[in-house]
Parts: C-alpha cells; sequence; structure tokens
C-alpha cells in the first residue's frame, strides 16, 4: 500500500508548498482538491514539481455546490461540465485518475428511480468524457446522511453494471462507513474499489485523524496491506506534525506486516 496525503488537509497552504511538506514527510503522492488550485497556479509547474520530488499524483474533482442527478436540467449540466473540468487539471497533472461525488436526492417529490436514472446517464457521459483523456474516474462511496443515496455496495455495484463497459472505479471513504465491521463487509463486496480515503469518526463526528477515533483503524491497514491501492490520508484540523505522527505510525503497521508475510 502507498500513503498519499491530501491536500486539503493543509487546506491554507499553497499546493506547491503542500507537495514540498509530503516529500520531506516521506508520503508516496498527493491527492490535489481541484478546489484548492488557484487562479494563480500553473498545472504544468505543479506536475514537474511533483514529478522532481518524485511523488504520485491523483486528484479529487470539485463538489462543492454541485449534483450531477440533479432534476433541474441547467444544475445539472453545469454540474457535468465542473467535473469535466476537473479531469482535464487531472491530465494536466499528470495524473491517471480522479475521485468524483456522485449526485444526491434534492426532494422526495421525484422518486429515488428518477435520480438513478439521470446519474448513471451523467456518469456515462463523465466516463465517457475521461476515457478520451487517459483518465479513470473513481466514484466516492458517500456517508449516510439525509438526500445521499450512493451509501452502500449494492447501489454502486448496479450504477457501475448499468454503465459498463465504461471504466470507473470506487473511492472507499473509512469515515462514511459506521464501525470497523462495515468497512471488512463493504471492501469485499466492491470488488472496483480503486483507492482508499483514510480518517476516523466518533459517533457522528466525521473525518476525525486517523487513530483518533470509532473505527479499529489498525485493523483496517492490516486488511489492506495485501492490497496494492492508493489509501489517501484526510482529516480535519490535522497540521504537519500530526501528519507526520500518522505517517510513521502507518509506516509501523505496514512494515510489521511485510515481517508477518
Amino acid at each position: 500500500m502507498e500513503i498519499y496525503l491530501s491536500s486539503a488537509c493543509l487546506w491554507k497552504q499553497s499546493l506547491g508548498e503542500i507537495l514540498s511538506f509530503a516529500s520531506k514527510a516521506g508520503f508516496a503522492g498527493v491527492e490535489v482538491w481541484v478546489e484548492q488550485l488557484k487562479d494563480t497556479d500553473c498545472s504544468h509547474k505543479l506536475k514537474e514539481q511533483a514529478r522532481r520530488l518524485g511523488l504520485a499524483l491523483c486528484v479529487h474533482a470539485t463538489s462543492w455546490d454541485l449534483n450531477i442527478c440533479s432534476m433541474n436540467p441547467a444544475i445539472r449540466k453545469v454540474s457535468i461540465a465542473q467535473i469535466k473540468r476537473s479531469i482535464c487539471v487531472a491530465r494536466d497533472l499528470g495524473a491517471s485518475d480522479i475521485t468524483i461525488h456522485p449526485g444526491r436526492m434534492e426532494t422526495k417529490i421525484y422518486a429515488l428511480g428518477q435520480y438513478q436514472s439521470l446519474l448513471s446517464a451523467s456518469l456515462r457521459e463523465i466516463c465517457q468524457f475521461a476515457l478520451k483523456l487517459g483518465i479513470v474516474p473513481s466514484l466516492e462511496l458517500m456517508e449516510k446522511i439525509p438526500k445521499e443515496f450512493v451509501v452502500n455496495p449494492s447501489e454502486i455495484n448496479v450504477l457501475l453494471a448499468d454503465i459498463a463497459p465504461l471504466q470507473c472505479g470506487v473511492t472507499l471513504d473509512v469515515a462514511h462507513l459506521d464501525d470497523t465491521e462495515m468497512f471488512f463487509h463493504y471492501f469485499a463486496e466492491l470488488p472496483h474499489t480503486d483507492k482508499i480515503h483514510l480518517s476516523n469518526r466518533k459517533g457522528t463526528k466525521l473525518h476525525t485523524p486517523v487513530f483518533d477515533g470509532d473505527i479499529d483503524v489498525v485493523s483496517v491497514l492490516e486488511h489492506l496491506h495485501v492490497a496494492n491501492l492508493p489509501i489517501v490520508i484526510e482529516g480535519n484540523g490535522v497540521g504537519e506534525e500530526e501528519l507526520i505522527d500518522m505517517l510513521w505510525k502507518i509506516q509501523m503497521i505496514k512494515h510489521r506486516q511485510e515481517k508477518v508475510s
């Protein structure tokens, strides 16, 4: 397993500074949030910096105020356009994959099936666009909160089957799960998982620091040891020292598992 840093962990820093920190700290790569890109940022310069530092890059598409299965055609159109723009950013950064958020229900006036149908159509359009640019989208499994409906393996698997043979992976966010056992169950039921977002949760508070929460992250990491997946460290309110400590603990778990195997 390769450990990446989510650029969102250091939101106030520039992406250039985040790449430098990630390299010095020992991360294998960085997941770049498109919302964090400023007008003054140059994707090609960031790509060259990452190459020089030996960092792999992946991308998290823009997601704020968007809904790719909105019942409003104008909102749906601009949401798809924003995701396509994010895919272009991924191409310019030299990334090979991009995590995107699925759409959500806006009102119960419309049936779930109507939202599912629109999501399939939107995702198909997005994946066709990404294919032309050599980028693989990865659909994130969302948290169980009102209006979100892509929250379990069966929902995602039906959706991916519906857009086949277009390629789309799954980003499994550990903090979106209820408990440790749910991780083992969902991971087994999601064969298209190609990326892990790793943070923790305390009750209903999501994205707490990796080793501070209700989920047994050590067991999760031991299970993921044999999976060749990028693991992206997320978390709210974490600083550089805490990130370095998290990475060190994860590397110790990784080394211990290597000795066992």
